[in-house]
């Protein structure tokens, strides 16, 4: 995963983000439909963690990127929108 985010920070800097652009190192959770052991439909909830278990709050583009922020890294994304993600990534 690491060696992706580079792309996803180009992504970002071409649709007008600098480095010095804050964006949040903050915990999510993320509700998904996931299949259970016996194949049955339920509802479970992904909690991405950065590799230090700590959280930063606000930090520059350029921070998240050389510390390998996936917390940062995650809420870039979604700010920008996965579609738009797709899209630019598609073109790179």
């Amino acid at each position: 995963g690491s060696a992706f985010k580079p792309f996803i920070y180009q992504v970002a800097l071409n649709l007008g983000y600098s480095t010095v652009s804050k964006i949040a190192d903050i915990s999510r959770n993320y509700k998904y439909q996931g299949i259970d052991k016996d194949g049955n439909a339920e509802e479970k909830i992904w909690q991405p963690r950065n590799y230090e278990k700590n959280y930063k709050g606000l930090v520059k583009l350029r921070y998240a990127l050389v510390h390998s922020r996936n917390l940062a890294t995650i809420n870039l994304v979604s700010d920008i929108g996965i579609d738009i993600m797709y899209k630019e990534l598609k073109s790179i």
